[in-house]
């Protein structure tokens, strides 16, 4: 029931309207109130809301992911910064069912998730675009992590190369869709999806590991918002 609430306020034409990017820079005090609802849901309704009423909890994640895609996108701080927090938790518990369900597809969540993976990099690569990359930094390398975490757990009958090659599919539609010259998306394309593969091993792994693990992919995020911060 609380999915479709969710889901309800989101069809609302001033909430809806925030899914294209852009429209939070018009309405920042909206979206942050738009943006806290979808957290509360995220953080405590999801994970229970995926057990017990599965078809609600995917359609409503599915919203908050394309409105936190977007808003993340803006350049109010607070806004940018809570839209990454609302994707980072929706992944964060994606990634809880597939562990859950022990790889074995883990059910509508996660796949929700993977099919939203463009809208999903979308808002990571235009967040870092945006201003004060830095602060969104870290969660942006979560997202990253546990999308392709995800990736590898559903695909990893298909090949090894698979889940690289999902990532960098999504990672080239959303450089595209923030039209990024093309010297710019080599490195979005080419060197992220290893590195957030490697991050995903590193989830397993205790918290201090974890970081090492990530350290190459927060490094190639912060060269990517230093040298659009340089060029623009």
């Amino acid at each position: 029931m609380r999915g479709q609430v969710v889901t309800h306020v989101l069809r609302a034409p001033a909430a809806a309207a925030l899914s294209a990017v852009g429209a939070a820079d018009t309405q920042p005090e909206l979206s942050e109130g738009v943006l806290q609802v979808l957290s509360a849901y995220t953080r405590f309704v999801l994970p229970h809301a995926t057990a017990h009423d599965p078809d609600s909890a995917r359609a409503a994640a599915a919203g908050a992911l394309r409105v936190a895609a977007a808003c993340a996108c803006s350049h109010h701080r607070g806004v940018s910064t809570a839209a990454v927090g609302v994707t980072a938790d929706v992944l964060s518990g994606a990634v809880a069912a597939a562990a859950m369900a022990g790889g074995s597809g883990g059910g509508a969540l996660p796949s929700m998730v993977l099919e939203c993976g463009s809208v999903i990099c979308s808002g990571i690569v235009g967040g870092l675009l945006s201003s004060f990359p830095l602060s969104r930094l870290h969660k942006s390398a979560v997202v990253l992590a546990h999308l392709a975490a995800l990736a590898g757990t559903q695909h990893a009958t298909a090949g090894a190369n698979a889940p690289a090659a999902l990532l960098a599919g999504w990672l080239s539609e959303a450089a595209c869709a923030c039209q990024l010259a093309e010297a710019a998306q080599r490195p979005v394309t080419q060197l992220w999806p290893a590195a957030a593969l490697e991050a995903a091993d590193g989830l397993r792994a205790p918290a201090r590991e974890q970081g090492l693990a990530s350290r190459r992919l927060k490094k190639l995020l912060r060269e990517f918002a230093d040298t659009h911060a340089r060029d623009s």
